[in-house]
């Protein structure tokens, strides 16, 4: 069973998720995720948009995650 949800229902209250880029164009993605992956981590809710913790700086944010899930809890 998968942990993804809809965008919809990520939360807006600064909580960091991750995030995945499913719809977004291949050259967006791998800005966002590397190469051969759409999950990006680390997003939050922040000035009416979605956008990753680390790109506040960013002066846009192109690409919009279609689905999202909590972060995994750390190894022991």
């Amino acid at each position: 069973m998968s942990n993804w949800r809809g965008i919809e229902t990520a939360p807006k209250d600064g909580t960091v998720f991750d995030v995945w880029l499913g719809d977004a164009d291949a050259d967006e993605v791998e800005f966002y995720c590397g190469p051969l992956s759409r999950r990006s981590t680390d997003w939050h809710w922040h000035r009416d948009r979605f956008r990753p913790v680390m790109g506040l700086a960013l002066p846009v944010v192109t690409v919009m995650p279609t689905h999202w899930m909590h972060r995994p809890e750390p190894p022991v």
